[in-house]
């Protein structure tokens, strides 16, 4: 796959994101908290993380036909883990 030009998240968007090099990206969603301030936390549920649905969808859908679901979830998830996110599948 390509190299990668940046990552990151966002607390306030509840999203994650990397850039390769090519302009080419990955997005998925992190988990809604579920009291308080409506914000984020750095959790991302792999049962529930709409990288298939709709924006993100949309956004990964070239990466995914190119390179399969699979592979590009590899990289994202292993990219996430080390921006300080923790994945779950639950």
């Amino acid at each position: 796959m390509r190299k990668i030009k940046e990552s990151g998240y966002s607390l306030e968007d509840g999203f994650g994101w990397v850039v390769f090099q090519d302009g080419t990206s990955l997005q998925a969603c992190l988990e809604l908290r579920k009291r308080g301030i409506p914000t984020y936390k750095k959790v991302m549920n792999t049962l529930d993380d709409g990288m298939t649905d709709g924006i993100c969808g949309d956004i990964n859908s070239p990466l995914f036909e190119k390179y399969g679901i699979d592979e590009c979830q590899i990289i994202f998830y292993k990219e996430m883990r080390k921006l300080g996110i923790k994945i779950i599948s639950n």
